[in-house]
């Protein structure tokens, strides 16, 4: 690590006097090697004084700038400088690729107004000028954090910097300490290592969570970073959540333009955004109204609630039953626990809403047994995605249609995980051949934001009446706004394409012919692998995550719910991963 204008450092060392050269420091010591960089020296930090001024943003377009809340003058010098350095990595790898220094707040306000006139101005990460922020440039620029006080060390930093380009440095590290230390209240905090992130969660959060030992941090596509800058293969989605990946530019770019009309207004009144995203949802789905809210959850109480009046005002009270199956998984409200077929889910939190009953899947005379004369549903969910990923049979499921039809139950269908075209289509059930009553649907209809809704067909798009189901945060329109992202984007090729690399996915694995794998199963991009006798699935999640894949287990297997936009390079990736880890 090579540190220029160095007299902070010089003072702190004990007397290295190298204020108009650089240091280089190795091994734990400090020792001045004069006014020019050894060749191929790779990184430069600024740790006094200030050395930059306008000139300097033409030699190079990915200089980054970084700057830390936490460097003093007192203490072990060393340790400052190791502090100093860990830091300013961390920043590297979040993204701070571009500053503009401009000497003074009014050349810094006319150089920022000038970019921003010409077009080419896309918000840097800092801007760098005077010893206090800049509110009036500020307030036009999403991107700006601080400004710094550089004024000194110019001509030597020209050099070196000129050296370092010379010999093909792809950036210049500067870390500004010292006067040039962020003035209190800057918007802008040290970026935190796991084990700060981890210890405030262990300090604030409820610990209803087993998390796996890594914080996440930046995305892009089906690539993840974590704090630490590692790299993950991204085959969660957030549990079926990001259906566009990270750091989708139309998807962001629809929230902020929303964001900055109207965050929230409450269902008294209309928007635009979720009228939109319905004229465009009923009709793919071929339903007839929509209602949204928030989560999974909350949707699957929306259509028991549905089936459950229709049912009252059409034939009384004694005919409110609702039949799952057992496998499924159905939420984790009171209710929801209820109607989901797993007895471990039964537990706690007594009593539980009644009126319930199982069968076992893909039996359909054992689904007719439950016939009680009190029954008002049947709720499937057509892949059972905690249970397994187990899909029901095409068979099965069009004969609890007619079934279904001919007692007039509802078919509610539980599209939480299986919709918004993580299985190749829009919905499951357009691959099933069968038309739910009503059908529910969250995870990946924002393509990240918590939304969720449910869609039910003519007969029963009127039992929901003014008063009789609502929700505060519905219908929210920055989620509606991100939602038509989603929706432009499942184009019958995208889907097309989410069933191929389903199938490339799915042969991939099994191609690997590994140990602890057995067969794979699924629809689209919805993939569960069987685990072999004498593997556990956590460890074998455990191991893929420590090395760089992020996967999901469900039942005693393993569940792959990757992001639709991921790409045969990240797919081959994750595979490798796979294949050095458990071959």
């Amino acid at each position: 690590m090579y540190l220029n204008n160095c007299h902070l450092i010089g003072a702190l060392s004990g007397g290295v006097d190298c204020q108009s050269g650089y240091v280089e420091i190795r091994d734990g010591r400090i020792s001045s090697v004069g006014e020019q960089l050894p060749e191929g020296a790779a990184e430069v930090y600024d740790c006094g004084g200030g050395t930059l001024l306008p000139g300097l943003i033409d030699l190079h377009t990915h200089i980054t700038l970084l700057s830390n809340v936490g460097i003093s003058c007192s203490g072990d010098p060393m340790q400052v400088l190791v502090d100093a350095s860990a830091q300013a990595k961390r920043y590297l790898r979040h993204g701070f690729t571009t500053i503009r220094d401009c000497g003074s707040i009014g050349r810094a306000a006319n150089y920022v107004k000038k970019l921003i006139a010409g077009g080419v101005f896309d918000g840097p990460d800092l801007i760098t000028c005077g010893s206090t922020l800049m509110p009036s440039v500020q307030n036009s620029l999403s991107g700006l954090a601080a400004m710094n006080h550089f004024c000194d060390g110019v001509e030597e930093f020209r050099k070196g910097t000129r050296e370092e380009i010379a010999n093909g440095a792809e950036f210049i590290k500067i870390y500004a300490s010292g006067s040039a230390l962020l003035p209190t209240g800057v918007p802008l905090h040290p970026i935190m290592t796991f084990e700060e992130i981890k210890n405030l969660d262990e300090q604030y959060v409820m610990h209803s969570y087993s998390r796996f030992p890594v914080a996440l941090d930046r995305g892009k596509g089906a690539t993840l970073w974590d704090a630490e800058g590692r790299e993950y293969i991204d085959f969660t989605s957030g549990i079926g959540v990001c259906s566009l990946g990270y750091a989708n530019e139309a998807w962001a770019n629809a929230i902020y333009q929303q964001a900055m009309k109207v965050g929230h207004i409450s269902n008294l009144f209309y928007t635009e955004p979720y009228a939109r995203l319905a004229s465009r949802l009923v009709p793919a789905a071929g339903m007839a109204a929509a209602f949204f809210g928030n989560s999974g959850a909350e949707a699957n109480e929306g259509i028991i609630k549905v089936a459950r009046k229709y049912s009252y005002e059409k034939y009384g009270e004694g005919r409110a039953t609702i039949i799952t199956l057992k496998n499924s998984f159905h939420g984790r409200t009171i209710t929801t626990l209820k109607a989901t077929g797993q007895d471990h889910f039964h537990e706690y939190f007594f009593p539980f809403t009644e009126g319930f009953r199982y069968a076992p899947a893909n039996d359909l005379e054992a689904l007719r047994a439950q016939d009680r004369g009190d029954v008002c549903a049947v709720m499937v969910e057509l892949v059972q995605g905690e249970g397994g990923v187990l899909p029901l049979d095409k068979g099965y499921v069009k004969a609890v249609e007619a079934l279904c039809a001919e007692k007039d139950w509802l078919l509610l269908v539980d599209e939480v995980q299986t919709g918004v075209g993580r299985t190749g289509t829009l919905f499951a059930f357009q691959q099933y051949d069968v038309l739910p009553d009503v059908v529910s649907f969250a995870k990946g209809i924002a393509g990240g934001l918590p939304m969720s809704g449910i869609m039910a067909n003519e007969k029963c798009k009127d039992v929901l009446g003014p008063g009789m189901h609502a929700t505060t945060f519905g219908a929210n329109p920055v989620c509606a706004a991100a939602g038509l992202v989603v929706q432009e984007i499942l184009s019958d090729g995208f889907l097309k394409e989410v069933q191929e690399k389903g199938e490339y996915l799915r042969k991939g694995i099994e191609a690997l012919n590994l140990p602890c794998f057995g067969k794979t199963r699924g629809l689209g991009l919805m993939i569960g692998v069987e685990v072999r006798e004498g593997w556990a699935n956590k460890d074998i999640a455990g191991k893929l995550i420590e090395n760089g894949l992020l996967i999901l287990t469900a039942g005693p297997g393993m569940r792959l719910l990757p992001p639709l936009v991921i790409t045969k390079d990240e797919m081959d990736k994750g595979l490798d991963i796979m294949k050095k880890i458990l071959g």
